[in-house]
């Protein structure tokens, strides 16, 4: 669909479901953070993890000493499943986190790859929100707070 055809369907439909296509756009924007992807070489030649493994990373950095269940929980992953038996398995192999009494911390690697990952993934903010004033950047914020919060008070 080129960018007259996406003009033209979007004009039939509910401005709210236009919002929610643009929010749509945007999160895959910012999720699309290369050291998320997970595929071929990263910056500087370095191997990229898979998304699961990144965001571990973030999540682990956040809370060392994490135990396996709340980060299984945060993955969204199942225990004993093929998925969580990749992340823990990589994480340790790669030399990326430690497992201590139930919990995983972060190796001085894990740590350097976990930093990657936030700065590109602030980059990648930055670009987007970039073409906005910093005026316009505050209006977006004030009424994605609004609308998240009018959210959560009807549910």
């Amino acid at each position: 669909m080129n960018d007259a055809q996406r003009k033209e369907f979007f004009s039939t439909k509910p401005m709210s479901e236009r919002i929610a296509h643009d929010v749509r756009n945007c999160g895959a924007i910012l999720r699309s953070d290369r050291d998320l992807e997970g595929r071929g070489e990263g910056k500087n030649g370095g191997k990229r993890q898979p998304r699961p493994v990144a965001k571990a990373l973030l999540v682990i950095g956040k809370e060392p000493g994490i135990k396996e269940e709340a980060l299984r929980k945060s993955l969204k992953v199942k225990k004993g499943s093929i998925a969580w038996n990749k992340v823990a398995k990589r994480l340790v192999e790669h030399e990326l986190a430690v497992r201590e009494e139930g919990g995983y911390t972060l190796t001085e690697k894990g740590v350097e790859h976990r930093k990657m990952i936030e700065e590109r993934m602030h980059a990648n903010a930055a670009n987007l929100f970039g073409a906005l004033t910093e005026e316009e950047q505050k209006q977006l914020h004030g009424l994605m707070e609004k609308a998240v919060k009018a959210w959560h008070t009807a549910a």
